[in-house]
């Protein structure tokens, strides 16, 4: 709608205002605002936000309703903040688990995304 009636500055204040906002519970629902709305630095605040805060991020119920074409796009980010390898693998596993009949089919995609040259053998 901003876009439509030409009022590019207000659309970076909305942008702003969201972006002093983020956190764990709404980073993820303000990051798919901004991609509906090509918000281009509000999804790149939101998208930095998400990586540095990974693992807090995936505890919360916005990661498990996350498509798979999103999942992976985030897994396969050099700029995630993960401890481990493992925790990538654990957490597909989990949003696999969110609701197996519909998503079994994309663990394959998201698991070509784990470093395995990362994760420990055993």
């Amino acid at each position: 709608m901003v876009d439509y009636l030409v009022l590019p500055r207000l659309k970076t204040l909305a942008g702003t205002a969201l972006a002093q906002h983020l956190n764990f519970s709404n980073c993820v629902s303000i990051y798919q605002f901004a991609e509906q709305y090509s918000c281009a630095e509000l999804i790149s605040y939101a998208k930095k936000f998400i990586l540095a805060n990974f693992i807090a991020v995936t505890k919360t119920e916005e990661f498990l309703n996350l498509s798979a074409k999103e999942i992976e796009q985030f897994i396969s980010s050099d700029d995630i903040e993960v401890s481990t390898e493992e925790d990538v693998f654990k957490l597909i596993l989990m949003w696999v688990d969110h609701n197996k009949a519909q998503r079994k089919e994309q663990f394959p995609q998201l698991f070509r995304q784990v470093r395995l040259v990362h994760v420990s053998p055993t």
